[in-house]
């Protein structure tokens, strides 16, 4: 489903699978316009009783294409998830992001800290 269709539904289902997770970690991909949105909704809806790593991840050009990020977004969120303390966590481009403080650049195709400043 494209990510900017998720509905309060949707994310309950996901919501509800990182609460049943037994896993160290749990990586939710999605498009990149939704990602901040589904990772601030797991840390509000989870919040405290997080029991494992929840990792937010996408590309910013699609897997298909060999040009594409995806591959190693995935790989340094399967890394996170497995090293990181419980809580949600927003990766992209090998850096690791608290939803509350990431935005998206969409000239340079980055997520950026929103507090720094040159």
């Amino acid at each position: 489903k494209e990510s900017l269709e998720l509905t309060d539904e949707d994310l309950g289902l996901v919501r509800l699978a990182v609460r049943n997770a037994e896993t160290k970690g749990v990586i939710i991909t999605c498009g990149t316009d939704a990602m901040t949105t589904v990772a601030l909704a797991m840390q509000r809806d989870l919040g405290p009783e997080l029991r494992t790593a929840v990792v937010v991840t996408g590309a910013f050009i699609p897997g298909r294409y060999d040009t594409s990020e995806a591959c190693f977004n995935l790989g340094a969120a399967w890394t996170a998830a497995k090293v990181l303390p419980p809580a949600v966590y927003l990766v992209m481009g090998g850096e690791i992001f608290d939803p509350r403080e990431v935005v998206k650049d969409v000239q340079t195709r980055q997520f950026v800290n929103r507090n720094w400043h040159l």
